[in-house]
């Protein structure tokens, strides 16, 4: 059975040393300074549980936290505190192009790809024949993708992370991607997969997408869960956050730092 759950889940992510080679005029614009050795909290104290058949949407300001909670589903975030423990397999649609070969020929990448899905043969024939079909490259797929336009390496990439199923679905904004042609067909896809999907956690700024693919809704404020529930009142909830003028935007990190020893 398909399960995620996050008990009081937090994530720090470490401040580099970059002083040297900054302007002041940088410095005094991103606000109070952070000494290296400090720790930046991303994910504040996060308890999530959701099972097969939940479908979730994450919302929120940029920065805050969205992108960290899905890499720490995936398991690419450690959190620094907490536990994390999931049952099923995987697909990450954060940025589909990362796991390409520019030097390779799109049949070539295909089946690479296959393999480290670890399917067989026949399973690897059938992803590619999908692929092919999705993405309509037709004699392109024989040359090697660095002389493909960023649409087309796109279209390749959508349809190979796209074509094998799996028990969780993790979307970041993808569906924003390419033309008006490709969004649609990479929304159907993902309506598809969404249906066949066991749970589904979906990062979007957009009500209509949340509306489509999700069926309850998380928001989030300064690395933590603010409101969870329908997706119309956690919608307002996100709403009323740009209402509020004591409100500080989430991007702003500097205020969630933990004050650590070098």
């Amino acid at each position: 059975m398909a399960e995620v759950l996050l008990q009081d889940v937090s994530v720090e992510y470490p401040v580099p040393d970059v002083r040297s080679g900054r302007s002041l005029r940088g410095a005094l614009a991103r606000g109070p300074r952070l000494r290296p050795g400090a720790r930046v909290r991303a994910l504040s104290h996060v308890s999530l549980y959701l099972k097969e058949g939940d479908r979730l949407g994450l919302i929120g300001r940029n920065g805050a936290g969205k992108t960290t909670l899905l890499k720490t589903i995936a398991g690419i975030v450690p959190p620094a505190r907490g536990r994390v423990q999931i049952s099923g397999d995987l697909l990450t649609l954060f940025n589909p192009q990362a796991a390409l070969d520019l030097t390779r020929t799109g049949w070539e990448n295909i089946e690479v790809v296959g393999l480290l899905m670890g399917l067989d043969k026949t399973a690897r024939r059938a992803l590619a024949e999908d692929v092919a079909d999705f993405s309509e490259l037709g004699a392109f797929l024989d040359v090697p993708i660095d002389s493909y336009s960023a649409g087309m390496v796109l279209r390749l990439a959508f349809g190979i992370a796209t074509g094998v199923p799996r028990d969780i679905l993790l979307i970041d904004e993808v569906i924003g991607a390419g033309d008006a042609g490709f969004q649609k067909k990479a929304q159907a896809r993902i309506e598809a997969l969404c249906d066949g999907g066991k749970i589904v956690v979906v990062a979007t700024h957009d009500y209509q997408v949340l509306s489509r693919l999700c069926d309850q809704a998380a928001f989030l404020q300064r690395g933590g869960i603010a409101a969870q529930g329908p997706i119309p009142e956690v919608w307002e909830h996100y709403l009323d956050s740009f209402l509020d003028d004591g409100a500080q935007d989430a991007d702003d990190r500097a205020e969630r730092a933990l004050e650590t020893q070098p």
